[in-house]
């Protein structure tokens, strides 16, 4: 009877034991399992936020690489801005000498007119016929008296006043001396006007060289103040496009309303992006500027880029000509009318990244592109896409 109770006792120890043991084994089981869920959480957070200051780099890179641009324009617009000043004060400079170079030639242009009117009156002075020299001509034939005749002998006559004037050929003519000295001083009035007169000419052949250079000065100064009329024009514009292209790039807020992936264009949105399941990308954005008429009928490039393979996720648009057919693109162009952006961009190729993000471009005139300075938003992050 002893020994079946002791037996007993021992049996009940025994169970009880075993009881504690599994249940402590299964208490140390499920905590090793709530350790190792732990320590898979601490490591997803670690990559995670590994993840997270990966993307921030290249956040940063990009928002360098954007402030880079900007300062670029920024810059461009100054340099522009300086040259005009410069040019403005060529232009000034210029617009100054050609009136004084019009001041000058109106200044020779009158006296050289007056040289000519003192010739002219000159020339009448070397012209005048004396009184002696009427004489001289009423005689037939007419004697050859020389310059004025004034080869002469006393008179052998009483008359005391006269004067006999003898000829190259001979011949020989009377006068009265009166007429001779008049001759005499009439002569020596002709030869200083003819010698004035060559002097003068002489002095207006070269001021009429001293007009033509300053006219053809002039008309240089005039097409190179032209020219700098027209680079000041150019200048110009370039410094509002300049201006216009830094507002719009700066200075735009992009609202990224909706982006939906999908595999069908219709279809519902997909939740992990794999093989050729994401097909269309739905697009729904927003454009406003501190000026809309700068965005107004400007024309804006919607591009995807995959981040991992830093290339573009090609858009396939229809072909009009060929319905059948699709022409690959960059991205969407679309023109802004004021109104939301709503595009779908198409492509059914496979995707071997895993991050992508849409990338907003103004397109200026000469079709280079911009990109806008918030226009840059991740949409699938690991696989996983972030808008709808």
């Amino acid at each position: 009877m002893g020994k079946t109770i002791v037996i007993g006792i021992a049996g009940i120890l025994l169970i009880g034991m075993t009881v504690f043991n599994v249940s402590n084994l299964k208490t140390l089981n499920s905590q090793k399992t709530a350790l190792t869920s732990k320590a898979k959480q601490v490591n997803n957070l670690v990559k995670d936020l590994d993840l997270e200051k990966l993307e921030n780099e290249i956040l940063v890179d990009k928002n360098v690489e954007l402030e880079i641009k900007i300062v670029e324009l920024r810059d461009s617009i100054s340099m522009l801005k300086y040259e005009l000043k410069s040019l403005k004060s060529d232009f000034a400079y210029n617009k100054s000498e050609i009136l004084d170079l019009k001041n000058v030639i109106a200044a020779h242009e009158a006296k050289y007119a007056s040289l000519q009117t003192e010739i002219s009156n000159l020339n009448s002075v070397a012209q005048t016929t004396t009184t002696y020299e009427q004489v001289a001509v009423a005689q037939s034939p007419i004697p050859d008296f020389g310059r004025g005749g004034l080869e002469y002998a006393i008179a052998d006559t009483p008359s005391e006043g006269d004067i006999i004037l003898t000829a190259k050929g001979g011949e020989t003519l009377t006068v009265s001396r009166k007429l001779i000295e008049e001759q005499e001083l009439v002569q020596k009035e002709r030869d200083m006007a003819l010698a004035k007169i060559q002097r003068l000419e002489s002095e207006s052949v070269l001021l009429r060289a001293e007009i033509d250079s300053l006219y053809n000065i002039k008309h240089q100064k005039l097409v190179e103040t032209k020219e700098i009329k027209e680079v000041i024009k150019d200048r110009t514009e370039s410094e509002m496009k300049f201006e216009r292209l830094a507002a719009i790039v700066n200075q735009t807020l992009v609202s990224f309303n909706k982006v939906s992936l999908r595999k069908a264009r219709y279809g519902k949105p997909i939740s992990k992006i794999g093989g050729r399941n994401w097909r269309y990308t739905v697009i729904e954005i927003g454009l406003e500027g501190i000026d809309k008429n700068l965005l107004l009928d400007g024309t804006f490039m919607i591009k995807i880029l995959d981040q991992d393979k830093k290339s573009l996720v090609t858009y396939l648009e229809a072909n009009t000509n060929y319905p059948y057919n699709t022409i690959e693109k960059d991205g969407v162009e679309v023109k802004f009318d004021g109104n939301l952006i709503e595009v779908v961009h198409h492509n059914n190729f496979k995707k071997f990244g895993e991050n992508y993000e849409i990338i907003i471009n103004y397109v200026d005139a000469t079709g280079e592109e911009f990109t806008l300075l918030n226009g840059v938003k991740q949409i699938v992050k690991a696989g996983i896409p972030l808008l709808d």
